[in-house]
């Protein structure tokens, strides 16, 4: 008698260092879809390839192919328009400081 879930595994959940897919496992009920997060912790600024096993039970093991990019954030926050917890700053003035 057939299953109506199909068991899948990601036999490596630690694919590269700062990668980590999640659930390494789970049931898919047959017509059905899951969700496989990949998260990347990048520590330097790189292009990666990463690739993972993905089996089916049954089924041959199947390979995911990922590629990306880390670049560096570009944050920009002007302090005229920043919320400071529910204190808005309203109005911005220079002050030119002499010494004598």
């Amino acid at each position: 008698m057939p299953s109506n879930e199909a068991k899948f595994k990601i036999p490596k959940k630690h694919v590269n260092f700062g990668v980590v897919v999640n659930p390494s496992n789970g049931l898919v009920s047959t017509g059905s879809q899951t969700s496989i997060t990949i998260e990347v912790t990048p520590i330097e600024l790189i292009k990666f390839y990463i690739r993972f096993g993905l089996k089916v039970l049954g089924q041959d093991e199947q390979e995911i192919h990922m590629t990306g990019e880390v670049i560096e954030p570009n944050l920009n926050i002007l302090e005229s328009e920043f919320n400071y917890g529910g204190v808005s700053i309203l109005h911005q003035n220079n002050f030119i400081l002499k010494i004598r």
